[in-house]
């Protein structure tokens, strides 16, 4: 019997895996407990319906009577819990009382085209200096725009540099968001205006979206606003015990978060407006072909290294907006600071929706392990380049092993609450909603981060898989193309 390749292996276990599961992210009624745990004990996502239900539907065959008075039961008492917290006052804010509440300026991050911490391309000039744009010939030219429109639609980050750049050293590289403090009612403001909409694809506007994951409702200035969310999830108290975390989440249209994987088991209750996840399990690791990258992060021009990213920032190289498309656009504002290759900066807070940052352990554990099991290679990094906004021919064309992939796509609309377990890949972006007097809203979240269960065989099954993808890594005879190790 011939060796099976680790490749095989893998492709196999995800044929295996999808043979057994069902399709699709269930959209389910307020669970009781012993719901929910089963529900974590399948490792499957799944939505539930906090605000506005209906009354609930019972069984329409009962085994025993007894049966059928404990479900009413535990039915009544679920009930009861979702209506404690749909009267959270949280569920009826408005700009006006999130400016009165907050009057410590936030921390918001702040980038060119909405992606706060993604893969991005530069070019090494003859000057020894580096220009950035990110696109190339078949983004720019699908879109009719500069890269940086704001759709998702502007990441072939595997393709050849376009033509005009021909001789320039080409490199791929994470940038993380510059950051600002700013009232909350000026963020607000810059939010729901007009110009944010995603269709202004050569927008010189920068996108705003607050996204610290340091349980920003419990550490910071927006501490007040804590009060008036619901104190606990009572169905998930006896399964995964108290938060580690809980973070809010304001952003607009044009704001995406990258494709990541998270140790925490997340819920995520939106508020006003929608997100829609693009969720791929962890059997599918091999398919999003992470790229070990260097780091860095965007400055607002100005502000200098560490002002403007928010970091104490050493050394590294400053990269320069493009004179071949950037002129004019929002790309012109920035300068990036890239780190050292000797430098440990894959170690900073990542600044994803889905990292936390309450045990500084487990976060370098996470950076560390997000699309490999073994420490960063030189400085570097694995992070998924994987947009599921493109076709999928296109997918598929620079990343084979995405032909074995099946993402799953929910949109969690307001009132409702996304169970993300531990260890799944996803993708999100987010709509703009109303506030009750019918004027535009951001979208607003909160999420609630607890600690992953590393007792049994999931984690360790986990772990086994990500060895297996760095065995594909390392053993790959594909070409690998400028800018990090592609699977």
């Amino acid at each position: 019997m011939p060796e099976l390749s680790a490749a095989s292996i893998l492709i196999q276990l995800i044929e295996d895996y999808h043979s057994l599961n069902p399709e699709g992210i269930r959209k389910c009624s307020y669970p009781t407990s012993l719901e929910f745990s089963r529900q974590v004990s399948r490792g499957r996502p799944c939505v539930y319906r906090i605000k506005d239900e209906g009354s609930p539907k019972l069984p329409s065959r009962q085994a025993a009577r007894a049966l059928y008075l404990d479900h009413l039961k535990g039915r009544s008492e679920s009930e009861e819990e979702r209506a404690k917290i749909t009267a959270s006052p949280a569920f009826a804010w408005t700009a006006q009382s999130l400016s009165d509440r907050v009057t410590e300026k936030v921390d918001v991050a702040v980038t060119p085209d909405g992606r706060a911490d993604s893969i991005y391309s530069i070019w090494k000039t003859h000057t020894g200096r580096y220009d950035y744009r990110g696109g190339d010939d078949l983004g720019d030219e699908k879109n009719g725009c500069e890269y940086g429109d704001g759709l998702g639609n502007d990441n072939l980050t595997s393709l050849p540099p376009r033509s005009r750049h021909s001789g320039h050293e080409f490199e791929q590289v994470f940038l993380e968001p510059a950051s600002v403090q700013m009232d909350l009612s000026t963020l607000l403001s810059k939010l729901t205006s007009t110009t944010t909409s995603p269709s202004s694809c050569s927008s010189t506007n920068p996108v705003y979206y607050l996204q610290s994951q340091n349980s920003n409702l419990t550490t910071t200035g927006l501490s007040p606003l804590y009060d008036e969310m619901p104190e606990t999830i009572p169905f998930a108290k006896p399964v995964l015990g108290e938060p580690d975390a809980v973070n809010l989440w304001i952003g607009g249209d044009r704001s995406i978060t990258t494709t990541h994987r998270d140790p925490y088991e997340n819920l995520y209750l939106v508020l006003r407006g929608s997100k829609t996840f693009t969720l791929w399990p962890p059997v599918e690791e091999m398919c999003l072909s992470a790229k070990l990258v260097r780091t860095g992060r965007f400055v607002l021009r100005g502000r200098g290294g560490g002002g403007g990213s928010g970091h104490d920032v050493d050394g590294g190289d400053t990269i320069v907006d493009s004179k071949g498309g950037n002129e004019g656009s929002a790309f012109s504002l920035f300068e990036v600071q890239l780190d050292d290759d000797s430098d440990d900066q894959q170690q900073r807070n990542g600044r994803v929706e889905g990292r936390g940052g309450s045990d500084e352990e487990k976060q370098d554990e996470e950076t560390k392990g997000a699309c490999s099991s073994s420490p960063s290679q030189h400085g570097r990094i694995p992070w998924i380049p994987i947009d599921p906004s493109l076709p999928r021919s296109t997918l598929e064309q620079l990343y084979p092993y995405y032909r074995h992939a099946r993402p799953e796509t929910v949109t969690v609309e307001a009132g409702e609450m996304l169970y993300l377990p531990a260890g799944w890949f996803h993708h999100v972006r987010q709509q703009c909603g109303q506030w009750d007097d019918g004027s535009r809203a951001p979208c607003v979240a909160v999420n609630y981060w607890f600690d992953m269960d590393y007792e049994g065989e999931r984690y360790a099954f986990h772990q086994l898989i990500t060895r297996l993808v760095d065995e594909v890594r390392n053993s790959s005879t594909q070409d690998l193309r400028p800018g990090g190790a592609e699977l």
